[in-house]
C-alpha cells in the first residue's frame, strides 16, 4: 500500500510546528538564560529540517529528525539548565513530538518502499519486467 503524498508530508508539518513552538518557547514561558538560547538555535535548526522534510525529501530525513529530538530533549542535563521547569518542559514534550515524527517519517518511508517493492515483484510474475503499471 503506497502511502499518499498528504500521510508523507504531515510528519514534516508536525516537526515544523514543533519547532516554532520551541523557538517560540522562551518568549511565551518567559525562559531566559542558557535555556532560551537553546530553545532559539534548536528551534531554528528544527524549523529548517521540517521545511527540508516538506519540501526537498531524502531518505536520512526521518533519521536526523529522531536524531534532532533525542537531541533537544538532552539538551536542558547537557547544558545544565534542567532546574528551570519552563525550559526543561518545552525541551522534554518538543522533543518527543520532533523525535516521534521522526519515527513516522522512517515508518512511511519504508511503508512506501515495501508496496513498491511489492508491485515491482508482482509485475515481474505477471511478465512485465518489474515495470509498474499506472
Amino acid at each position: 500500500m503506497n502511502t499518499p503524498l498528504a500521510d508523507r508530508r504531515l510528519p514534516g508539518v508536525v516537526l515544523l510546528a514543533a519547532a516554532i513552538l520551541l523557538l517560540l518557547s522562551p518568549l511565551l514561558l518567559g525562559v531566559g538564560g542558557y535555556g532560551a538560547a537553546s530553545a532559539y538555535v534548536l528551534g531554528a535548526l528544527g524549523a529548517s529540517l521540517g521545511a527540508k522534510l516538506l519540501f526537498f525529501p531524502s531518505p536520512s530525513d526521518g533519521w536526523l529528525a529522531a536524531v534532532a529530538g533525542a537531541l533537544v530533549i538532552l539538551t536542558p542535563g547537557i547544558a545544565g539548565f534542567a532546574a528551570d521547569r519552563e525550559a526543561l518542559g518545552s525541551h522534554a514534550t518538543l522533543g518527543l513530538v520532533v523525535l516521534l515524527a521522526g519515527i513516522w517519517t522512517i515508518r512511511n518511508r519504508r511503508l512506501g518502499n515495501a508496496a513498491t517493492d511489492s508491485d515491482r515483484s508482482r509485475a515481474a510474475r505477471n511478465g512485465n519486467d518489474g515495470a509498474l503499471n499506472t
